[in-house]
């Protein structure tokens, strides 16, 4: 059975600004994630380091950035 699912082009648009401040000098691949809950917007971006176990994951940062925030007590509205 398909679905149609309504998407919020509002919050990709907002994606692809915040990849545009991700650090890829190695990949060259700027990727971005934002979270949306009904207590603010969370943003993160990909961090590359020479050393892959040092770099840091947009969806790792946002959802760090989230819990950090509101104290592990969240509901998720959007995340793209």
């Amino acid at each position: 059975m398909n679905k149609i699912i309504a998407v919020d082009h509002t919050l990709f648009k907002q994606t692809f600004e915040v990849q545009k401040k991700a650090h890829a000098p190695i990949s060259g691949f700027q990727v971005g994630a934002v979270i949306d809950t009904p207590h603010g917007r969370f943003e993160g971006i990909n961090v590359e380091c020479r050393d892959i176990r040092h770099t840091l994951h947009s969806e790792e940062l946002a959802v760090g950035l989230m819990a950090t925030a509101l104290g592990g007590e969240y509901a998720v509205k959007r995340r793209a």
